[in-house]
């Protein structure tokens, strides 16, 4: 393929990206405004929206909520993933086929489904409203996306490499320690990132699970909006979105020096 016969699709995938960041477009300078009510574009700018959401404890014990639940979302999925991508990528059963449907099937799933069976089994549990059965809830919609990225580099592992530290006397956690988890590592901080990035947008899910006492951000959003129209929760909106835009630069940065340390020459 020349470099010309590449402009079309090269024009095609831009006029899709532009298209999907339109509304970003029309979010950020909303969230600007001086208004109490939404007008595009606005007719006098201000932060005041912002210093609201600082200077409001509901808003911020939201934000709390958010933040503890995402960081724990991504620790479990990232220690549950691990090992079962790392099982998946070197087991040859017959029940790996299986397996595999189980573990990516909640991404394949429409999230209101997932939302009523969880609701369900934290029910019988007594689990609803609360911290660990938000964090249980998040985990099964994040576990798949942490699985892929790990198994993506957990493939291009040279087991060859694992056999020879386990043949010099290392111990099976040593070589998954000083050896397997080096090579895996740029999967498993991608996993991890877009886990928390998976709990922390997260919303069907969370209004099955939440109560009034404990809310996530983004019910606290949609309750907002759905209540009344301030434009507060246009600015969370600029603020989520900023930190998505940091962790999916932070994936691509990781991925692309990974890559660029296996091309460097030895």
């Amino acid at each position: 393929m020349t470099r010309w016969s590449k402009v079309p699709l090269v024009a095609v995938a831009a006029l899709v990206g532009l298209f999907l960041a339109l509304p970003t477009f029309v979010l950020v300078p909303l969230s600007f405004t001086d208004e109490r009510t939404l007008r595009f574009p606005p007719d006098s700018y201000s932060v005041r929206w912002y210093r609201n959401f600082f200077e409001s404890p509901q808003w911020l014990d939201a934000a709390a909520h958010s933040l503890a639940v995402g960081l724990s979302t991504a620790a479990l999925s990232t220690v549950l993933g691990v090992p079962i991508a790392m099982s998946l990528a070197r087991s040859r059963h017959r029940l790996l086929p299986l397996v595999n449907v189980l573990v990516i099937g909640p991404a394949l799933v429409p999230p209101v489904i997932v939302a009523i069976g969880m609701f369900g089994v934290l029910a019988e549990l007594d689990l609803n409203r609360s911290f660990p059965g938000l964090v249980a809830a998040h985990t099964v919609l994040a576990l798949p996306v942490v699985v892929i990225a790990v198994l993506a580099s957990a493939r291009t592992l040279d087991v060859t490499v694992e056999r020879a530290a386990a043949s010099l006397g290392a111990s099976p956690v040593r070589v998954f320690v000083h050896t397997v988890l080096p090579a895996i590592a740029p999967g498993v901080v991608i996993g991890a990132l877009y886990g928390f990035v998976t709990s922390w947008d997260e919303l069907v899910v969370s209004l099955f699970i939440t109560g009034p006492t404990y809310q996530t951000l983004p019910v606290q959003m949609w309750n907002q909006v759905r209540n009344t129209a301030d434009p507060t929760a246009v600015a969370v909106s600029t603020m989520l979105i900023t930190l998505s835009t940091i962790v999916l630069v932070t994936a691509y940065l990781v991925t692309r020096a990974r890559s660029d340390r296996k091309r460097r020459p030895l």
